[in-house]
């Protein structure tokens, strides 16, 4: 394998620009070139709410977290509150980045799934979780409720906060722009960018059947989203990570060369 085997793609990057770095340096370091177009930007919502609730933490047995940002708009005001009370819960989250965000607030999950989806969380909580427990779930508005619904049907109680919301930040002309630079790869990390993608195209009047890119997902959800928009995804790592997507996109090249393929 080349030691820059990315020399000579575009890598349409649609992640948040303020979590754009990781992926978009990764991509620089194996020699490719990313375009950060993101499609998917976050603000606080239910601050009241999510006050009040944080005056009753002391109430619940468990604190669940579905990702890194539902940590950071819960934790950048009440970091110091949780850890006051944190003998009183115990703290679950879904994903190793979510546990991340967690240590950087001095706090560390009791409980981390070895998917990282709500699904494989639920079934691990299930086997944790007592009929008399009070959980309080803090995640965005576009939140599958799998995780919620299942915790309902145990007969636990389940009080949900959402404290972000998404939306897209980029308009049509900047979309374009970056489209027409024909990237190699459209790198989606969320089912959002996937929906904010497919949306910009319908705007800019983009059919999804004439993208020649091609498509990597960094896991099941949102590779779900894209198939059901009708794009076909060729790339999805087994551990669903920044740096495996990476190495996936990499490998699938590498194979397109050795068969003789172009991109």
């Amino acid at each position: 394998m080349s030691e820059r085997p990315l020399i000579g793609h575009r890598m349409l990057v649609t992640r948040a620009k303020e979590q754009a770095y990781v992926l978009s340096n990764a991509i620089k370091m194996a020699g490719g070139v990313p375009i950060e177009v993101p499609l998917i930007a976050f603000r606080a919502v239910n601050e009241q709410l999510l006050k009040k609730e944080m005056k009753r933490l002391y109430e619940y047995d468990w604190l669940i977290f579905t990702s890194a940002n539902g940590v950071r708009y819960t934790l950048q005001s009440y970091a110091e509150h949780i850890k006051q009370f944190r003998d009183h819960f115990q703290i679950a989250v879904v994903g190793e980045k979510t546990a991340e965000a967690l240590l950087t607030y001095g706090l560390m999950a009791d409980l981390l799934p070895s998917e990282y989806v709500a699904e494989d969380l639920l079934d691990t909580l299930h086997s944790k979780l007592k009929p008399t427990d009070k959980v309080l779930v803090a995640r965005g508005q576009l939140g599958r409720a799998t995780l919620i619904k299942g915790m309902v049907r145990k007969g636990i109680e389940v009080k949900e906060i959402v404290v972000y919301e998404t939306y897209c930040p980029t308009n049509h002309l900047e979309f374009k722009c970056a489209m027409q630079l024909d990237p190699t790869f459209l790198i989606f990390t969320s089912s959002s960018t996937v929906r904010h993608f497919v949306q910009l195209c319908s705007d800019i009047g983009i059919e999804l059947s004439s993208i020649s890119s091609k498509i990597a997902c960094i896991g099941p959800i949102a590779k779900k989203s894209a198939m059901q928009s009708g794009l076909k995804v060729d790339v999805m790592p087994r551990v669903y990570t920044i740096e495996a997507l990476v190495e996936e996109i990499i490998t699938y090249l590498e194979e397109e060369k050795r068969n003789g393929s172009t991109i």
